[in-house]
């Protein structure tokens, strides 16, 4: 089993390091389980990038369109 660094799970998902962060700090749930220093450095397992890949896969983007209804 190959570990990957946040840097090299943020790349392989077309994310930055940071935006990644936000991301598992959002949604605790999809965290990967080895943690070596509390200011964010995670090991991550193929599993667990591929759990936020289908995340965000399902995920709707941004804010909800505005509907605007018609003055007659």
């Amino acid at each position: 089993m190959e570990l990957k660094t946040t840097d090299q799970a943020a790349t392989e998902l077309g994310l930055s390091r940071p935006v990644l962060i936000v991301y598992i700090s959002r949604h605790p749930h999809l965290r990967p389980a080895t943690q070596l220093h509390k200011a964010g450095l995670f090991l991550w397992t193929d599993d667990e990038i591929e759990a936020i890949r289908e995340a965000k896969a399902n995920s709707k983007n941004g804010r909800p369109k505005k509907i605007v209804e018609e003055v007659k």
